[in-house]
């Protein structure tokens, strides 16, 4: 114990020193923060603080970009997909640019990787998979060299391990071949480190690790990770939707009905086709009549049935809707 303690406090140590070093920008950890408590209004403004002080760093039009693409993604978005593109690109070419200012300077590089990264989600989402690519190719290189140069800057390793379990996952099939590996677990080994070594990913990488707990199916982890963040973050659909999505791969069934329902009171009225709504009270529905408790159900399970099969966000919901349909024709004979 007594050593643990020593090296937690080294390790302290270190991290803010790189900190000092690596200058990271008060107002983006504030920003983070309140993204991750969905406070979006507060997390904007601090943005817009950010690249007023301080107009040639790239940070405040990256975390203007990042935090537009989480409210999309929770459909509280406030830009048309053409206005985040541009407002990424104006990200990717402020850090391309700092970075051939500065080209010595850590952040500014890992700033760069960042924007590189969001550039590919951008355009995998609509459909221009080699500019994703390209864009993502390069965010790695960026990466890697910011830890060639900083072996100790942690935060690195989240975007790496996400890149990581990503390839790996989609590989998994063809890993009989020599020249092509199962890189799941080294990336799930990445987010980890970035999540108990990170000096600004303390709080976003279990979100990350969660989404790929969840996808391997491990989901008494999944669970244990999910209830620490769900926790602090109450108000984050992703994280309470996450803990609940642990619980229904458990098949704990109260349970998960209970969650879901926390993570459908998250959406507004007018947020009602939302595809974290339409797969929450979906699943829900299930869970409910997995129960039999089929009168509960029956209105979540004739939603999911009448929703269209792919509800957004490269969501594959059928599925969960065929899934629902049969309990649903099951519910509908009991009652007969």
């Amino acid at each position: 114990m007594r050593r643990q303690f020593v090296t937690a406090c080294v390790v302290s140590f270190v991290l803010l020193e790189s900190v000092r070093a690596l200058h990271v920008p008060a107002d983006f950890t504030l920003a983070q923060e309140a993204a991750l408590r969905s406070e979006f209004s507060r997390a904007e403004s601090l943005a817009v603080v950010l690249k007023r002080e301080s107009p040639a760093d790239p940070t405040g039009d990256y975390a203007m970009a990042a935090i537009e693409q989480m409210r999309l993604f929770g459909c509280e978005g406030t830009m048309s997909p053409a206005e985040l593109k541009r407002r990424v690109q104006i990200a990717v070419r402020a850090s391309r640019e700092q970075v051939a200012r500065t080209p010595e300077e850590i952040w500014p590089r890992y700033v760069f990787g960042l924007s590189l990264g969001l550039s590919a989600v951008v355009a995998a989402d609509e459909g221009s998979y080699w500019h994703a690519y390209r864009a993502g190719t390069e965010s790695v290189e960026q990466l890697e060299e910011v830890l060639r140069r900083e072996p100790g800057f942690s935060d690195a390793l989240l975007a790496l391990g996400a890149y990581h379990y990503w390839r790996g996952a989609a590989m998994k099939n063809w890993t009989w071949l020599p020249f092509v590996a199962d890189t799941r677990n080294q990336g799930i080994r990445e987010m980890k480190r970035a999540w108990n070594e990170g000096a600004t990913t303390q709080h976003t990488a279990p979100g990350m690790i969660v989404w790929a707990l969840l996808k391997d199916a491990n989901y008494h982890e999944a669970l244990a990770v999910s209830n620490q963040i769900a926790a602090r973050y109450p108000a984050n659909r992703a994280f309470v939707t996450a803990r609940a999505e642990a619980l229904f791969g458990l098949r704990r069934w109260a349970e998960a009905a209970a969650a879901y329902t926390q993570a459908i009171a998250l959406y507004s009225t007018d947020q009602f086709r939302c595809p974290g709504s339409v797969e929450a009270r979906a699943k829900r529905g299930i869970a409910l009549a997995e129960m039999g408790k089929c009168s509960e159900a029956l209105p979540d399970l004739r939603a999911a049935v009448s929703s269209p099969a792919h509800v957004g966000y490269g969501r594959d919901f059928r599925p969960t809707q065929n899934r629902a349909r049969a309990l649903l024709e099951r519910c509908l004979e009991k009652g007969s």
